[in-house]
């Protein structure tokens, strides 16, 4: 476990007033729910999180149930190379979020993306720039958001995938296709 588990979790009003988080290689489990629960945390500022070298966990649900989160810096998360579930949850349950940060990693490593964005109700765009989309690396990491939306890649030899909780939503327009609905527009 690492000093920063839990940090600032639950906390009922929290604004950055100039926090940033400077490390650019980071330790496994280093950010561990940092935030997780804070519904006072409306946005992150520009820049946040700098880093390029990933560690396993090391983004865990850190914003997990801010449900008062409604932006996301669209570069918040510059890595190309993911490490074992670093992104894991780390937005799990943010109600109130539209769009998600552009997702620039394109090697992509086991459950990196699990849960992601899993309860974002509202979310309604996602920009992914990786290569592959599967359960090993995205279980779950689309369940239970907004029925329609726009998954947009950066990727233009993007290959056919099947649509579901562990790649692209059901419903969903990729990159401006027309979209397919199922019998009960639902997930």
């Amino acid at each position: 476990a690492s000093k920063c588990d839990f940090m600032f979790s639950d906390c009922v009003s929290w604004t950055f007033d100039g926090l940033t988080l400077p490390a650019t290689k980071l330790a496994e489990d280093c950010y561990w729910a940092m935030f997780s629960g804070c519904k006072g945390l409306t946005s992150i500022p520009e820049g946040f999180l700098p880093a390029t070298k990933l560690a396993e966990n090391c983004y865990f649900s850190m914003f997990s149930g801010c449900t008062g989160l409604t932006s996301i810096p669209k570069d918040l998360l510059p890595a190309t190379e993911t490490a074992e579930g670093c992104y894991c949850a780390m937005f799990a349950g943010c109600t109130n979020i539209l769009k998600s940060p552009v997702l620039h990693a394109r090697v992509l490593t086991h459950e990196c993306y699990e849960s992601m964005f899993s309860g974002c109700a509202k979310l309604e765009e996602i920009t992914f720039c990786g290569d592959q989309l599967n359960e090993n690396v995205s279980k779950d990491w689309v369940k239970d958001i907004y029925t329609y939306g726009k998954f947009i890649s950066t990727n233009k030899s993007l290959p056919n995938y099947e649509k579901g909780f562990n790649t692209i939503p059901v419903n969903w327009i990729i990159d401006g296709a027309a979209p397919e609905f199922d019998d009960l527009g639902k997930q």
